[in-house]
């Protein structure tokens, strides 16, 4: 009876450290992997691996194990692992190469931009060869001394002259000598050189009232820009 006794919690004990023991050693790509702080690279057997966003891993075969390094950059107020590595002879972005990038001299500027000293790359293309005067100016929008971009997209060719109005929640609104600017979205007005932002979502220039509803910008009267001003 004593000996049954001592084997159960013994054989339990076991099932338990089983159970456990998989999830001790198991590679990254088989734990919950945080969104946040973007660490989904990992090594195994001297080998690299990219989890991507369905938790499947993908070997990077041009990957050397020795030098592999995930970069990190300011994501907010943390330092966080990005999307962005490199070994010593390239820079990967969500597991795969990007061309001709150095990967001595780069460096994460933000999700998925980073540069090096020739080239501002967008993920895995080249955005700009203009490091030197590249500013990033909001989560989406970047400048360098000719064009302004959303994203990888050129909306102005105006960089000079582009300046910041006013910020409406997650709005950003910015003027060149041509148009508004709205979340990346051109707008023409009458004067540009008079246009600036009154309160809320109302806008003036010299010869004409704005606001900016779901729609967009559109010229307003005065009955409709007093009840917006309310």
């Amino acid at each position: 009876m004593k000996t049954v006794l001592i084997i159960l919690p013994l054989v339990g004990l076991f099932f338990l450290v089983s159970g456990f023991l998989p999830l001790l050693f198991a590679p990254p790509s088989q734990l919950a992997i945080s969104s946040i702080s973007y660490e989904n690279y990992f090594i195994r057997h001297k080998e690299v691996y990219y989890c991507g966003d369905l938790g499947t891993p993908k070997l990077i075969r041009e990957a050397s194990s020795k030098t592999f390094q995930v970069l990190t950059a300011r994501f907010g107020h943390q330092e966080l692992s990005s999307l962005y590595a490199r070994d010593s002879e390239r820079v990967y972005f969500k597991g795969k190469p990007v061309p001709s990038a150095d990967p001595v001299s780069f460096k994460v500027l933000g999700y998925d931009l980073g540069c090096d000293k020739k080239s501002v790359y967008k993920k895995y293309q080249i955005l700009t060869t203009d490091v030197k005067n590249f500013k990033c100016l909001d989560e989406y929008l970047s400048k360098d001394s000719k064009n302004v971009f959303l994203n990888e997209e050129i909306i102005s060719g105006d960089a000079s002259h582009f300046q910041f109005i006013c910020q409406l929640q997650d709005l950003s609104c910015y003027k060149d000598r041509f148009a508004v600017y709205v979340g990346g979205k051109s707008y023409k007005v009458k004067d540009i050189e008079g246009f600036l932002h009154l309160e809320g979502r109302c806008f003036k220039d010299r010869l004409a009232f704005y606001t900016l509803d779901k729609n967009g910008m559109r010229e307003s009267d005065l009955t409709l820009l007093s009840e917006n001003l309310k």
